[in-house]
């Protein structure tokens, strides 16, 4: 098999350029300079929990009361029934600052997660939020928050096109 002239010039490229590559590396020397780092000798005792006094104060007391009137036993605010630290949906759209579309409320973390599942491959990010309904919890799942009108809005009619989905416009607090 003979080759021909311009398989021989891009034969003789491939090997200077692979040359090239692979020259430096063998007369290269590894850094001769290293760092050493010295152990640490540190020695903790370890602590009891019997061990650790008891530091209630007539304030972090005073405190307590003060979360305890807000929050039920569980973390949920008696005032709008969502768990602590989540986001709380209202209804007054016409007062909000920000906007988020409330897209389902299901009993199930297996359902939420299924309906967030169909949001993700629409490309949407979603949320969810826990909020007590009486003594039963729902999960509300969410797009958003929106801060512009025309985003909220322009999301909106996008999530109306999905079947089995049927978007509300809500208020969003953190």
């Amino acid at each position: 098999m003979k080759l021909q002239r311009t398989d021989k010039v891009w034969l003789s490229i491939f090997s200077c350029a692979l040359l090239i590559i692979i020259v430096p590396i063998f007369l290269t020397s590894a850094p001769e300079q290293t760092i050493e780092i010295e152990p640490l000798d540190l020695h903790v005792d370890p602590v009891e929990f019997s061990e650790v006094p008891k530091m209630a104060t007539q304030e972090t007391v005073n405190r307590a009361e003060l979360v305890r009137e807000i929050v039920d036993k569980d973390g949920y605010l008696f005032e709008t029934g969502t768990r602590i630290g989540e986001p709380v949906l209202s209804e007054d759209i016409e007062n909000a600052k920000q906007w988020a579309i409330r897209v389902s409320t299901v009993d199930t973390e297996n359902e939420a997660d299924a309906i967030r599942s169909v949001l993700a491959e629409q490309g949407f990010n979603s949320w969810s939020s826990h909020r007590k309904n009486g003594d039963h919890v729902v999960i509300d799942i969410g797009v958003g928050p929106f801060m512009l009108v025309s985003e909220r809005d322009m999301v909106y009619d996008q999530l109306l096109s999905i079947e089995q989905i049927n978007p509300i416009l809500v208020g969003f607090e953190i």
